[in-house]
Formats: C-alpha cells, structure tokens, sequence
C-alpha cells in the first residue's frame, strides 16, 4: 500500500514521467493508479497484457543464443552454461538460446554441461 502513496507524493513535486520497474523480468498486472497518471509511464523489466505501457524487456533468448554463437565463433565446441533457477522465465529463455546455438552450429546438447545457479557470483565460481 506505499506504493501508491509513494508515486502520488513524487507526482505532487512534479515529476514529468515514471518508470516501474521489477526485479525479475516477468508479466504484471499493473495497479490501477499507473492508468490514471498524466505522465508517461514506462514498464522496465516486465510488461502487461493489455500493453497499455511501452516496456523495456530483454530478450533472454537471443542472450544466450549470441553468447553461446560467440564462443562457438571462437572455436569452442564444449560450451557449458550456468543457469539461474529452472522456474524463472530468464533462466528458460537463456537456457533455450544457449541450445539453439548449439543446434544450429551442429554440437550435440549435453546435459551434464548444464548447472544449475542462483544468479550469484558464488554459483557462477
């Protein structure tokens, strides 16, 4: 319940737009108060049905497809990837991209060359 509050005291002092953003890259349902702001507002990292918002998102596919073609690119034919929880969206996405680059450079998808990570520095190690 701060949240509106806390948008309703920023547009009193006069901001000319807003940009709601969420940790995780996922869909929103955005709360009513957004539809009813005369500024822009921006959804970044996450998006809603109605598209009502322009959304920034990134596309997990084509990172891990782009980085997996760079180190194929490179010669490398035993790539291994890290990933981020399995039930987050990103951490499917990538994990997707990295496989098609797989396949489209012909190199057999190996199990056993996919970890599983938290998104931190110690799971990367």
């Amino acid at each position: 319940v701060m949240e509106p509050r806390a948008i309703q005291a920023l547009t009193r002092r006069g901001i000319s737009a807003l940009i709601y953003m969420t940790i995780f890259t996922r869909e929103i349902t955005a709360p009513d108060f957004l539809y009813s702001l005369d500024i822009p507002v921006i959804l970044l990292n996450c998006y809603t049905t109605d598209y009502a918002f322009p959304a920034v998102v990134p596309s997990e596919i084509a990172g891990g497809q782009s980085a997996t073609r760079h180190l194929i690119g490179h010669g490398h034919r035993r790539i291994a990837t890290i990933t981020g929880e399995p039930w987050m969206q990103a951490a499917q996405d990538r994990l997707k991209g990295y496989r098609r680059a797989l396949a489209t450079a012909d190199i057999p998808f190996d199990p056993e060359l996919v970890v599983e990570g938290d998104w931190s520095a110690s799971a990367g190690y």
